[in-house]
């Protein structure tokens, strides 16, 4: 096809010849690229966690403890089960779990180099690949510790081995196990089928024997879903099972598509602003096929966008989708790039897909991170490994949270309708130790105004009774002394004064004093001047001398 394609797109005079004639648009290419790929490395140490990157580490911890109950897509804590084993805090394990997240995106990118060799000539291959790595939320996201990245290296593998690759019975295998495995991490790898239809097609129209071919992709359609089922009993042996204590939601499949048209749009738009370049070259790509009269090149073309235009319904295509859903993209767009790169020459070409990264990386703050990390470390200080706490995702990815999933969409939602207060039952019971206020529903609840359909009840007043503010957004068990001459207690337990001076019941107690409390209406005599607080335990914590404020996440 390549031949054909030179056709389409012919290279034309451009003024980056003379610097090229010098240094050569391979070399000019290969520097991008590994330029792209330094800056996510620097990213990777310096880019802030996202919360979703915390919420899937701590999974990585729930199999080491023997409380993962998932059967499905957790497949990235069983690849990365070894990362804790390296030690450090949770932020290092993290970037070196990424530097393995790399290691996958690294993977999908030679293969939509090899892929888009279908479609255009070596240089618009790269740039393809280059134009993926340096796209915007890709470049972001391409390395975060989620399952995207390596569904898309199994995906992208097994599109290359089909399309490109003699289907000898070594590569059959290796494109069954590479589905599977994609499946086994993701669920919507199933936005690919077009993906590998339209290819199958493409090469169907080509081949000298299309029955052997068929045959052939029969064995990858049969075997793919025995490796799916060995790989899913593997992964189910040994996890207990989970604990049924909601009623079931409507299924994920309808949930995720039913917000109306374009329920990310912002990222959408976004997205489309940081790499303008991707839809264009698209458009020229399917213009040239469709005046060239190749209409099983177009078929493939349009399965290859599918996975993109699935933001237009698809719930979760929330930044890292891009990752995913932009790798065939840009195998549609790389004819288009020989197109631009003959109009305008590759110097031109390769700065234009250069300019958002560049920019994401400077425009990336530099004090996220060292806030999650003093959070981290000041849990750290203050508990041992196994103590229960309540976070948005869990920070501490390392520390069991009562609440094993989001608080927030779908997880929090069934929740509320399994109507159990386990948070409310953690506190009266004296196990829920701290809670990380990182999001709004966890906030709200701790001020006493709970966000409709998310906690209970029974939740929001144990925290807004039980919890008071320790240090940034860390709160411990205790009470504050207020003026209503009243001290309701909820758990039993020594309780240490800090502060000012108090009159309990009689008795002046000074700071530092330990009294054991029962539940039930305790007398108060507030304190005339300052503040008092009862933090539940033996001694009061000390909070850091320096105050720790401001944002603890970043963009999305």
């Amino acid at each position: 096809m390549s031949g054909a394609v030179s056709e389409l797109a012919p290279e034309q005079g451009s003024p980056s010849r003379p610097v090229l004639a010098a240094f050569g648009e391979h070399h000019l290419v290969a520097g991008a690229i590994l330029g792209v790929v330094a800056l996510q490395v620097f990213m990777i140490f310096t880019q802030s966690m996202n919360w979703d990157e915390f919420f899937h580490y701590s999974q990585v911890y729930e199999l080491q403890r023997g409380e993962l109950t998932r059967n499905y897509q957790v497949l990235h804590a069983r690849v990365f089960a070894w990362v804790p084993l390296l030690g450090g805090d949770i932020i290092t394990q993290l970037q070196v779990a990424r530097l393995g997240m790399l290691g996958f995106e690294l993977v999908a990118f030679l293969a939509v180099v090899g892929l888009a060799r279908q479609f255009a000539d070596r240089t618009a291959a790269w740039l393809a690949g280059l134009a993926w790595l340096a796209g915007g939320y890709v470049f972001l996201h391409g390395f975060s510790f989620r399952g995207d990245p390596m569904a898309t290296a199994g995906l992208m593998t097994a599109l290359y081995i089909v399309s490109r690759r003699k289907l000898t019975w070594p590569m059959i295998l290796l494109a069954s196990a590479a589905v599977a495995f994609a499946f086994m991490t993701t669920l919507k790898s199933v936005f690919y089928a077009p993906c590998f239809a339209g290819l199958a097609w493409l090469r169907f129209t080509q081949s000298a024997d299309r029955w052997d071919l068929v045959r052939r992709y029969a064995a990858v359609a049969t075997l793919a879903p025995l490796f799916f089922a060995a790989m899913y009993f593997l992964h189910r042996s040994g996890l207990p099972t989970a604990e049924v204590t909601a009623p079931r939601l409507p299924s994920n499949g309808t949930r995720f598509f039913a917000e109306g048209l374009f329920p990310r749009g912002r990222y959408t738009v976004t997205q489309l602003a940081m790499a303008p370049v991707l839809p264009l070259a698209v458009g020229i790509a399917s213009w040239l096929a469709w005046c060239a009269r190749q209409h099983a090149q177009l078929l493939a073309l349009a399965g290859l966008v599918v996975p993109a235009l699935a933001v237009i319904l698809y719930r979760n295509s929330f930044p890292y989708y891009f990752v995913f859903a932009l790798a065939p993209f840009v195998v549609a767009a790389a004819s288009g790039l020989a197109s631009l790169k003959g109009r305008f020459g590759t110097v031109l070409l390769v700065v234009a897909l250069l300019i958002s990264p560049i920019v994401l990386t400077l425009k990336e703050p530099k004090n996220i991170l060292p806030r999650q990390r003093a959070v981290i470390t000041e849990v750290n200080r203050l508990f041992p490994r196994d103590t229960l706490h309540l976070s948005y995702t869990g920070m501490p990815a390392d520390y069991p949270r009562v609440l094993n999933h989001l608080v927030s969409g779908i997880g929090i939602e069934g929740y509320y309708r399994a109507e159990r207060p386990k948070i409310a039952e953690a506190i009266i019971d004296g196990k829920l130790a701290f809670v990380i206020a990182d999001n709004p529903v966890i906030i709200a609840a701790l001020a006493g105004k709970p966000m409709p359909r998310t906690l209970l009840p029974a939740d929001v007043a144990g925290l807004q009774r039980n919890y008071v503010n320790y240090w940034g957004p860390i709160w411990l068990p205790g009470k504050q002394v207020d003026r209503a001459g009243a001290l309701e207690i909820d758990i039993a337990g020594p309780y240490t004064l800090a502060g000012a001076p108090v009159m309990l019941d009689g008795a002046r107690l000074s700071p530092g004093a330990t009294v054991n409390l029962q539940r039930g209406t305790h007398r108060v005599a507030p304190p005339e001047d300052g503040e008092s607080t009862f933090w539940l335990g033996n001694r009061a914590p000390v909070s850091p001398t320096q105050p720790l404020t401001g944002p603890y996440y970043y963009g999305f």
